[in-house]
Protein backbone atom coordinates (compact mmCIF):
# COMPACT_ATOMS: atom_id res chain seq x y z
CA UNK A 1 0.00 0.00 0.00
CA UNK A 2 2.80 2.51 0.82
CA UNK A 3 4.51 3.47 -2.43
CA UNK A 4 6.99 5.96 -0.98
CA UNK A 5 8.00 5.89 2.66
CA UNK A 6 9.86 8.45 4.73
CA UNK A 7 13.65 8.62 4.51
CA UNK A 8 16.24 9.11 7.25
CA UNK A 9 17.19 12.71 7.95
CA UNK A 10 19.98 14.30 9.97
CA UNK A 11 18.77 17.25 12.00
CA UNK A 12 20.01 20.66 10.95
CA UNK A 13 19.56 22.90 13.98
CA UNK A 14 16.70 25.38 13.74
CA UNK A 15 15.48 24.10 10.36
CA UNK A 16 12.17 22.37 9.75
CA UNK A 17 12.12 18.67 8.90
CA UNK A 18 9.68 16.93 6.56
CA UNK A 19 8.93 13.23 6.26
CA UNK A 20 6.98 12.11 3.18
CA UNK A 21 4.64 9.14 2.91
CA UNK A 22 2.62 8.21 -0.17
CA UNK A 23 0.18 5.31 -0.19
CA UNK A 24 -2.31 4.03 -2.71
CA UNK A 25 -5.43 1.96 -2.34
CA UNK A 26 -8.57 1.09 -4.24
CA UNK A 27 -10.69 4.25 -4.61
CA UNK A 28 -13.51 2.59 -2.67
CA UNK A 29 -11.24 2.28 0.40
CA UNK A 30 -9.49 5.62 0.90
CA UNK A 31 -6.20 5.73 2.75
CA UNK A 32 -5.92 7.42 6.14
CA UNK A 33 -2.56 8.34 7.64
CA UNK A 34 -1.15 8.72 11.11
CA UNK A 35 2.38 9.27 12.35
CA UNK A 36 4.23 7.85 15.33
CA UNK A 37 7.30 9.12 17.16
CA UNK A 38 9.14 6.35 19.00
CA UNK A 39 5.93 4.28 18.91
CA UNK A 40 3.61 6.99 20.30
CA UNK A 41 0.96 8.65 18.15
CA UNK A 42 1.79 12.22 17.15
CA UNK A 43 -1.07 14.65 17.52
CA UNK A 44 -1.02 16.69 14.31
CA UNK A 45 -1.92 20.31 14.65
CA UNK A 46 0.18 20.80 17.75
CA UNK A 47 2.57 23.71 17.71
CA UNK A 48 5.44 21.51 16.47
CA UNK A 49 3.87 18.85 14.22
CA UNK A 50 1.89 19.64 11.08
CA UNK A 51 0.23 17.05 8.87
CA UNK A 52 0.41 18.62 5.43
CA UNK A 53 -2.37 18.21 2.82
CA UNK A 54 -0.24 15.60 0.98
CA UNK A 55 0.04 13.64 4.30
CA UNK A 56 3.69 14.54 4.83
CA UNK A 57 4.69 15.27 8.41
CA UNK A 58 6.39 18.62 8.95
CA UNK A 59 8.26 19.19 12.19
CA UNK A 60 8.85 22.76 13.28
CA UNK A 61 12.15 22.53 15.14
CA UNK A 62 12.75 26.25 15.64
CA UNK A 63 10.69 26.47 18.82
CA UNK A 64 13.42 25.67 21.33
CA UNK A 65 16.90 26.56 22.44
CA UNK A 66 18.05 23.00 21.69
CA UNK A 67 17.60 23.60 17.95
CA UNK A 68 15.22 20.68 17.58
CA UNK A 69 17.17 17.91 19.27
CA UNK A 70 14.10 16.92 21.31
CA UNK A 71 12.56 15.68 18.04
CA UNK A 72 15.34 13.14 17.33
CA UNK A 73 13.95 9.60 17.13
CA UNK A 74 12.14 7.00 15.03
CA UNK A 75 9.21 8.24 12.93
CA UNK A 76 6.66 5.83 11.49
CA UNK A 77 4.09 6.48 8.80
CA UNK A 78 1.01 4.29 9.26
CA UNK A 79 -1.31 4.04 6.25
CA UNK A 80 -4.66 2.29 6.66
CA UNK A 81 -7.47 1.63 4.20
CA UNK A 82 -9.97 -0.09 6.48
CA UNK A 83 -8.84 -3.57 5.44
CA UNK A 84 -5.09 -3.49 5.87
CA UNK A 85 -2.33 -1.42 7.36
CA UNK A 86 1.19 -0.65 6.14
CA UNK A 87 4.03 0.99 8.05
CA UNK A 88 7.31 2.56 7.04
CA UNK A 89 9.89 3.94 9.42
CA UNK A 90 12.66 6.53 9.23
CA UNK A 91 14.95 8.18 11.74
CA UNK A 92 15.67 11.76 12.57
CA UNK A 93 19.30 11.67 13.64
CA UNK A 94 21.16 14.07 15.86
CA UNK A 95 24.11 15.66 14.08
CA UNK A 96 27.57 14.54 15.10
CA UNK A 97 28.46 17.48 17.32
CA UNK A 98 32.05 16.33 17.73
CA UNK A 99 32.60 16.41 13.97
CA UNK A 100 30.85 19.78 13.73
CA UNK A 101 33.13 21.24 16.41
CA UNK A 102 36.23 19.90 14.65
CA UNK A 103 35.10 21.48 11.36
CA UNK A 104 34.47 24.80 13.08
CA UNK A 105 37.88 24.68 14.77
CA UNK A 106 39.52 23.92 11.42
CA UNK A 107 37.65 26.77 9.75
CA UNK A 108 38.55 29.23 12.51
CA UNK A 109 42.23 28.29 12.47
CA UNK A 110 42.42 28.81 8.69
CA UNK A 111 41.13 32.36 9.01
CA UNK A 112 44.14 33.63 11.02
Amino acid sequence: MILEGPENVTLTHHQDVRFDCVAQSDPSTPVTYRWLLNGATIQPGSSSFILEPNNSLRILTEDGADGGEKYVGEYTCVATNGYSEDRRQASLFQPDTTLARMCNLGTNSNQN
